[in-house]
């Protein structure tokens, strides 16, 4: 997970944002997405100044890696959808990446303001 903002002098309560790229490994092109966002958020422009003086961003580029190593389509390397267990128990040893995102959530729920989940369709 990356996290980007800007440390400031005086401690104030910062909006925070949770960004998730690749769940699935055929979506290529939220790698490019959330890689622009990146590229975006730490340039010198004004806005993306302004965000991080009063944003946090978590980005997690890449949910999947194992599914995108294997050559999967949907799946990871337990051979589930990441996005179809969400709900429920998660089982650790099986999807430990969306156990983990979702204990990440669970922690910062009061915090964030926004979730995006970067998905990409070509059909």
């Amino acid at each position: 997970m990356l996290t980007i903002t800007e440390k400031t002098e005086e401690p104030i309560h910062k909006k925070e944002v949770l960004i998730i790229g690749r769940m699935h490994p055929e979506e290529t092109i939220s790698s490019y997405i959330v890689e622009a966002m990146i590229k975006y958020l730490l340039s010198d422009e004004c806005v993306p100044g302004m965000l991080r003086k009063s944003h946090c961003f978590y980005i997690v580029p890449m949910l999947n890696p194992d599914g995108v190593i294997l050559g999967s389509s949907r799946c990871s390397a337990s051979g589930r959808d990441m996005n179809r267990i969400w709900m429920g128990n998660v089982e650790t040893a099986l999807n430990p990446e969306v156990s983990a995102l979702k204990q990440f959530i669970s922690q910062k729920k009061r915090s964030l303001k926004i979730v995006l989940d970067i998905h990409q369709h070509y059909k």
